[in-house]
């Protein structure tokens, strides 16, 4: 009996160190997988932009009699999960830069893998409008483990400044409404003016989002209006 009792013992003490070391990895060993993942995202965006530039900027090395005009070429959207973006947060640190990926539209497993991509960055709705348009830039991060990209958007007040850059240009963002929580049901804060709650609105904003916790039942939002107009 008194083995068996030791046993017990023995087998509750390693679940116990099993469960904590799980948590421990879930919120701090996520992270530095994240971060690391992250940084080369960053990396290889601003790589691939000095690359993009120093093409353009090169001089053709035949030269025509008569100028040619090439057809404007509307550009492309970028593909469900891919990085095409860069945000800087100010009120996080200087060193505060995330990569911003595509994420996936409608469909049985879009919410999975829009899920699976916010361990590699901050992830941006697709239904919303791409950054510098009008209507609503809806983006969303962790707050907790996998680089917690947004563990500190309750900090962000009024003023604050969030910079968004692509290969098409950049942009500047201002708080105009600090973290409140909605119900994930409520896709105003999404898909149209977060303040009329309709689908389509005059001005350029930009909303954060973010779990309000590990619960996913609540979320919180960061209401930004552009200002480098």
């Amino acid at each position: 009996m008194k083995k068996l009792t030791t046993l017990i013992a023995v087998m509750l003490i390693a679940s116990g160190l099993a469960l904590a070391g799980w948590a421990l990895w879930k919120t701090y060993g996520t992270d530095i997988a994240s971060n690391q993942q992250q940084e080369e995202l960053v990396h290889n965006l601003q790589s691939q932009w000095k690359s993009t530039e120093h093409k353009e900027a090169r001089p053709s090395v035949t030269s025509s009699p008569e100028p040619s005009v090439e057809p404007t070429v509307e550009p492309s959207l970028p593909a469900s999960g891919e990085a095409y973006g860069i945000i800087k947060i100010p009120r996080f640190g200087d060193d505060y830069v995330k990569p911003m990926l595509e994420g996936f539209g409608a469909g049985p497993d879009a919410l999975t893998k829009s899920n699976a991509l916010l361990e590699e960055g901050i992830v941006h709705y697709k239904t919303s409008a791409q950054p510098g348009e009008q209507g609503n830039f809806a983006v969303s991060g962790h707050r907790n483990g996998f680089g917690a990209v947004f563990n500190r958007i309750m900090d962000l007040r009024l003023g604050d400044q969030v910079i968004v850059e692509t290969e098409k240009g950049t942009w500047a963002y201002s708080v105009i409404q600090e973290g409140r929580q909605f119900s994930p049901s409520d896709t105003g804060y999404i898909d149209g003016d977060p303040f009329s709650n309709n689908d389509s609105t005059s001005r350029s904003l930009m909303t954060l989002t973010a779990c309000e916790d590990w619960d996913a039942s609540r979320r919180v939002a960061v209401v930004l209006e552009r200002t480098d107009i």
